[in-house]
C-alpha cells in the first residue's frame, strides 16, 4: 500500500491523481457553498494526513470493495454515514 502523501494544490491536480475523483466525491457532503478551492483542498489534505490515508490507498480500498461487489456509490454512502456519526 502506498503511504506517500500525494501533493496537490488545486482541485484539478487532485482530479488528475488516480482515485482523486473518488476522494472528492467522498468529501462532497462536508463541503459548504461558501468554501473556496483553497478551503476545500485544506480540508481534504488535513483529513488524509490525520487518517494516515493517501489518495492511492483510498483508491485501492475502493477497488477492493468493487471486486467484493460493492459499487462506488454504495461505498461512498457507507463512508458518508460513518462520518455523520
Amino acid at each position: 500500500m502506498n503511504n506517500v502523501f500525494e501533493e496537490f494544490y488545486s482541485l484539478e491536480e487532485l482530479k488528475n491523481i488516480p482515485g482523486g475523483e473518488v476522494v472528492l466525491k467522498i468529501f462532497e457532503p462536508l463541503l459548504e457553498d461558501w468554501m473556496i478551492e483553497k478551503d476545500i483542498i485544506e480540508i481534504i489534505r488535513e483529513s488524509l494526513e490525520e487518517s494516515k490515508e493517501t489518495v492511492a490507498s483510498i483508491n485501492e480500498k475502493v477497488n477492493i470493495g468493487i471486486v467484493n461487489g460493492y459499487s462506488l456509490e454504495q461505498q461512498i454512502e457507507i463512508i458518508q454515514k460513518m462520518c455523520k456519526d
